[in-house]
């Protein structure tokens, strides 16, 4: 009887997984793919960090891989939340597995902090994508503690509701400062994230003379970076979707066929797979169709570090709109600030 075996594999060889798989989703390619999530890098959510692939690994008994996925080393953001030290974690992504067996997962795990910490990092954490996946990673010890969502658009349609009309949308350049953002962005979410020129452009909702949201538009990503934001006073009043309407627009002058906005939900205590499916009833946006993720942790793993799992997104037409599922950190209390290094 054949063992379980850990091999490396050659990034051409897990993309062709990643392909048979169908875990790439809308992508042509692999490549499509991981130009994409590099892009994302630029949000700081741990399934997209910056960091760098350390080895494709898989799962074999005999000539068939049971289970596959990268191994990154990534910055250590959520450190302060983990009690861990370190500038780096281990980051297990872009799950494949082809058996509903936990053996191949376990082993895959064990193998991955093994050479984690041959490189001496100590702390890893796990991204799942597939919402079939959950249930195993339950069984190998894990718990869900958090989620998130990642909206989709398809920029040749419109929105289901109209904007305001009498808010005018105007790009942003450098020789108008950051002082507009920065207080539109300090009213509606207590900080404030100053724009990369070099990868984004940035879109100005006006009202009656007066600068009253704003909005980050990536250029590679089409990725509404750090959300949509209104200041507080003027919320409910369609200046949001003024917004996303010309974001929409811009992203479909510059070619893409979607665009996509990331939200940070709160935690969860446990995970239930018939209720917590990406079909369950939550809106966290008027504007997006319903779902729901799950990251995962826990203190007894069979591992001795925190693991966060988040699903893969799934597309859902929405009235134009769709929605895809996928992980993110950790919620804080207070207002919601991005992590520190």
């Amino acid at each position: 009887m054949s063992r379980l075996r850990v091999r490396t594999l050659k990034p051409d060889e897990f993309g062709k997984l990643a392909v048979e798989a169908g875990s790439l989703g809308e992508w042509p390619s692999f490549a499509a793919y991981e130009r994409w999530k590099r892009g994302l890098g630029i949000l700081r959510i741990h399934w997209a960090s910056p960091g760098k692939t350390v080895y494709f690994l898989g799962v074999a008994k005999g000539r068939d891989i049971l289970a596959a996925a990268r191994l990154s080393a990534v910055p250590f953001y959520e450190r302060r939340h983990w009690g861990k030290e370190g500038d780096r974690r281990g980051e297990v992504q872009d799950l494949i597995l082809r058996t509903r067996d936990s053996a191949p997962l376990a082993k895959l795990l064990e193998e991955a902090s093994i050479r984690l910490r041959a490189l001496g990092i100590e702390a890893l954490g796990v991204s799942a994508w597939d919402p079939t996946h959950w249930e195993l990673l339950e069984n190998v010890g894990l718990r869900p503690y958090a989620r998130s969502v990642l909206l989709v658009w398809d920029t040749a349609s419109s929105l289901a509701k109209s904007p305001n009309e009498k808010v005018r949308i105007e790009p942003w350049d450098l020789t108008m400062g950051t002082g507009i953002l920065r207080r539109i962005q300090r009213s509606s979410w207590g900080f404030f994230i100053p724009p990369e020129s070099s990868v984004q452009e940035v879109l100005v909702a006006w009202l009656e003379g007066e600068p009253v949201g704003s909005v980050y538009v990536n250029r590679i990503t089409g990725n509404l970076d750090f959300g949509v934001h209104v200041v507080r006073e003027h919320w409910r009043r369609r200046i949001g979707t003024a917004l996303i309407e010309a974001a929409r627009r811009l992203c479909l002058a510059q070619g893409k066929s979607r665009m996509s906005a990331v939200r940070v939900l709160r935690a969860l205590g446990s995970f239930n797979p018939t209720t917590d499916a990406p079909s369950a009833s939550i809106r966290p946006r008027e504007h997006s169709s319903s779902g729901k993720c799950a990251a995962f942790g826990t203190k007894s793993a069979p591992l001795p570090f925190p693991f966060r799992l988040c699903p893969r997104w799934t597309v859902m037409p929405l009235n134009g709109n769709s929605e895809r599922v996928c992980g993110g950190r950790k919620p804080h209390k207070g207002p919601h600030r991005p992590p520190k290094g």
